[in-house]
């Protein structure tokens, strides 16, 4: 054939992203059979969605792409997996002590641009996928919408001084990209960091 522009990509997303936890709370992975020549039209648009992030910003986010995989798998078991998986509850995975301890080691950790949902995970001892799960059901918010909200919240207090500029206060709340912590700010709070710091003053 001539003439003829294709794309493909591929998405690899790590086994124990596929955890699920039984009535002991003790996780396994969960099988999901092989599916292949499919359409599928959500993991068709997350591609497409980091396709467009890589070609504006030129970079990706690493927490973000992190999320991406979580969200992925989760769909993926519940889409492909064993009928009756998505209905199933984590429970009371979640205590009191393991949110706050969830909130002291983000906020301890929101200038670092190299914050995984790994970490969080591992700092109260849940793998990556059954903890992304139990503090959705706990809290009501993803852990990337929780962590983007509370670095947007310490941004708001660092841009209330002029001692440093927009784009140190997107570096020390960990963002990597100017125009993803313009982009993130914006659509939280309703104006620019700019435009925010003016409003202060």
């Amino acid at each position: 054939m001539r003439d003829v522009h294709s794309e493909w990509a591929s998405l690899s997303i790590r086994p124990d992203f596929f955890s699920v936890s039984d009535e002991r709370n003790a996780s396994h992975v969960q099988d999901v059979s092989t599916f292949t020549n499919q359409r599928d039209s959500f993991l068709h648009a997350m591609l497409v969605e980091l396709q467009r992030l890589q070609k504006s910003d030129g970079q990706f986010d690493e927490l973000y792409c992190e999320a991406m995989a979580v969200s992925a798998a989760q769909y993926i078991m519940r889409r492909y997996g064993p009928g009756g998986h998505d209905r199933q509850k984590t429970g009371r995975a979640l205590p009191g002590w393991r949110l706050r301890r969830i909130a002291e080691y983000v906020n301890a950790n929101l200038g670092n641009q190299e914050l995984r949902l790994d970490d969080v995970a591992q700092c109260v001892g849940l793998s990556t996928g059954f903890f992304h799960r139990a503090f959705k059901e706990a809290t009501g918010e993803t852990p990337l919408a929780y962590i983007q909200r509370l670095r947007i919240q310490r941004a708001m207090q660092l841009l209330a001084s002029r001692d440093l500029s927009v784009l140190q206060v997107a570096m020390r709340v960990g963002f990597l990209s100017p125009s993803h912590f313009s982009r993130l700010f914006h659509r939280q709070v309703g104006m620019t960091p700019s435009q925010y710091r003016k409003g202060r003053h």
